[in-house]
């Protein structure tokens, strides 16, 4: 068996043969889930390097989006999904980002 890159890298999407659903709310999660992507590193840029008051502020908002879209997507993809075990092993970057950090899986 040889080894996918994109499940290494824990970004395997849906499992092969899964429910057809999860193929589509796949698709439909692409954009927003790209979009708090994109907004993950002026989050990140605002909140730890900046060290101005307001700009933290817009930082942590930026950062609550990340995290409510990620955790949107993981619960949406559990519930569509019949292969629940091995989506998350799929797809453990997601679980990563959305388990708290203090309880770190």
């Amino acid at each position: 068996m040889s080894l996918n890159i994109r499940v290494a890298m824990g970004l395997g999407g849906v499992p092969p043969h899964d429910n057809p659903r999860a193929y589509e709310w796949e698709k439909k999660l692409r954009v927003p889930v790209l979009a708090a992507i994109v907004l993950a590193l002026p989050a990140f840029y605002m909140t730890v390097l900046s060290g101005e008051p307001h700009l933290m502020r817009i930082g942590h908002a930026l950062d609550a989006v990340v995290f409510l879209t990620f955790l949107t997507e993981l619960l949406i993809m559990l519930a569509v999904t019949r292969q629940k075990q091995r989506y998350l092993a799929y797809n453990w970057l997601t679980l990563a980002i959305t388990c708290p950090a203090p309880y770190r899986c």
